[in-house]
């Protein structure tokens, strides 16, 4: 596994990529995120993919996790995609 750090000043960032890496998103998010809960936000192409296996790796570390697909593509990149993001937010009482 190979860590690589993404800078941007104040919003830096570090990227886990590597055979596994998914497998241990569970514990990572409990480290930065001890709150139980989360909002895997993906696209739809990925999330058929991945979703699953992102849900079980955080449901295995005790997340409580649902998952939201966008549409694929750069026009899910847009306020209005981030709005609905935030509105399932709020109905599934995340904060």
């Amino acid at each position: 596994m190979k860590t690589v750090r993404v800078r941007l000043g104040e919003r830096s960032y570090s990227i886990a990529i590597g055979a596994g890496a998914l497998s241990r998103l569970g514990r990572a998010a409990r480290a930065h995120f001890p709150g139980g809960r989360a909002l895997v936000v993906t696209d739809r192409n990925v999330g058929r993919l991945l979703g699953p296996r992102a849900l079980r790796a955080l449901a295995g570390a005790g997340v409580e996790a649902a998952l939201f697909a966008v549409p694929a593509g750069e026009r899910s990149k847009s306020a209005g995609a981030l709005g609905r993001i935030y509105d399932r937010l709020a109905a599934l009482r995340m904060d």
